[in-house]
């Protein structure tokens, strides 16, 4: 998909925005990390300075025990492993009183669910369930 997005974005930036930032729009800022970039939350022993931002997610709902959170999780994901996310959500050290406020659902695709008809519709009804829930009595 990296190809076609990236193409059709560019086009929609220059037709129908009439934008044209004098750069090319990339899809990954990975070529472009450098010895300037914040490596605070970086996961050591990868390639590339992936972020590890559980900490700011712990510390954001600790502060706020209103905030909830959606992880939305594609079975047939290339750019994030299976579990990860679950993983990493359980293991960031959260209140267990909090832990109520993260909901999970998981979809029939990769990791755009909504280029997959059929997720993209579970989804939706998923979002509209967590959105729901969300509203004061």
């Amino acid at each position: 998909i990296n190809g076609p997005f990236t193409t059709a974005f560019n086009q929609y930036l220059q037709s129908e925005l009439h934008y044209d930032g004098g750069t090319v729009y990339r899809t990954t800022n990975y070529p472009l990390v450098g010895a300037d970039w914040d490596h605070r939350h970086r996961v050591a022993g990868g390639r590339w300075p992936i972020p590890d931002v559980s900490e700011d997610l712990r510390q954001a709902m600790t502060q706020n025990p209103y905030l909830r959170v959606f992880s939305a999780n594609g079975y047939y994901d290339f750019a994030t492993p299976f579990f990860e996310t679950e993983y990493t959500l359980q293991h960031m050290g959260l209140d267990p009183a909090l832990e109520k406020n993260i909901s999970y659902g998981y979809y029939e695709s990769g990791h755009m669910m909504y280029l997959h008809q059929g997720a993209l519709a579970q989804m939706k009804r998923d979002l509209a369930t967590f959105y729901d829930k969300g509203q004061p009595n």
